[in-house]
């Protein structure tokens, strides 16, 4: 079975048509109640390090993900990427192998730089804030709430 994350992505990909999801929409749509506040900042920090550990080991053959700024948002987005591999650097996965599933542009000038621990601090200093106040959604550069659209899309995507 598909963790949340993931099926978020395909959901939005494959059924929505979209390109891709921000992080702080990710780990709000993975919360219960939907868009529910966390309670600390470590929680919110590990279930991103937790996402991009599981998308850079996937072991799924063909499948890849990309994180990338997206220039309409001005933030790091997610989307997976089927068949050929992405451009950007490969990140390292969890485990330190070099046969990653995980693709970064856009984010790090310098490939020896690019790590999950990196991107995970990078995402945080970029979103953090909205998603400790609860604010998942992020209408043009500015964060809100899930409105019942989105967490009716939410739903449809974990059935």
């Amino acid at each position: 079975m598909a963790p949340k994350w993931e099926k978020m992505i395909n959901y939005w990909q494959d059924v929505q048509f979209r390109h891709a999801l921000t992080f702080s929409f990710i780990v709000g749509s993975q919360r219960e109640p939907i868009g529910s506040k966390y309670g600390s900042e470590e929680e919110p920090q590990s279930d991103i390090a937790s996402i991009l550990s599981q998308a850079s080991s996937s072991k799924r053959t063909g499948l890849h993900y990309k994180i990338y700024r997206c220039p309409d948002l001005d933030r790091l987005v997610l989307r997976k990427v089927v068949d050929s591999p992405p451009n950007g650097i490969a990140l390292p996965s969890a485990s330190g192998k070099k046969n990653s599933n995980l693709y970064v542009s856009d984010v790090f000038g310098d490939s020896n730089a690019a790590s999950i621990e990196a991107l995970t601090e990078e995402i945080w200093r970029e979103s953090g804030q909205a998603i400790i106040e609860g604010k998942y959604s992020c209408r043009g550069q500015a964060s809100d709430s899930y409105s019942e659209y989105e967490v009716n899309i939410i739903k449809r995507a974990m059935a």
